[in-house]
């Protein structure tokens, strides 16, 4: 194993979020022996040589990636490549919202499902222990009976 490889092994045991510097492919190569699955690989950003570019490869929701890519583009004077489809159509992401707010998520399965629906234009219902004190993102709705795709419970 090279001195490379060693560093990104070391890198995903350790950190939170790992930056290349160079090619996508490069990054994607370098990567794939140690990517496990969302729920606990780093976020991994690629910037390319230029400091034009700055592209979430990994964990853009959960690890937040695809908001450090921002961050960083804002810093450097970049442009941020964000490509999930919550993001590309500026919908809610119930699982980078689980994330932040120290949520567990139940069924991955359930949340893709989720963020299909709402890609899909479709409406999502919205089943909660805890009061609502602000407006709900579009598409979600209220309900207590039915088909829920999001449940926020103590149970």
């Amino acid at each position: 194993m090279d001195d490379h490889n060693k560093a990104c092994e070391y890198a995903f045991k350790e950190c939170q979020l790992i930056v290349f510097v160079g090619a996508v492919g490069i990054a994607v190569r370098t990567i794939a022996p140690y990517i496990k699955n969302k729920l606990v690989d780093p976020a991994v950003l690629s910037v390319d040589e230029g400091g034009n570019f700055v592209i979430p490869l990994l964990s853009g929701h959960i690890g937040g990636a695809n908001g450090f890519a921002k961050v960083l583009a804002k810093v450097i004077k970049a442009t941020p490549v964000v490509t999930t489809a919550t993001d590309v159509n500026k919908l809610f992401a119930v699982d980078e919202w689980a994330a932040r707010n120290n949520m567990i998520i139940n069924s991955m399965k359930a949340a893709k499902d989720f963020a299909a629906a709402l890609v899909d234009g479709q409406e999502v219902g919205l089943f909660t222990d805890y009061p609502i004190i602000s407006a709900l993102p579009r598409q979600i709705v209220l309900k207590d009976k039915g088909v829920t795709g999001l449940a926020i419970t103590k149970k």
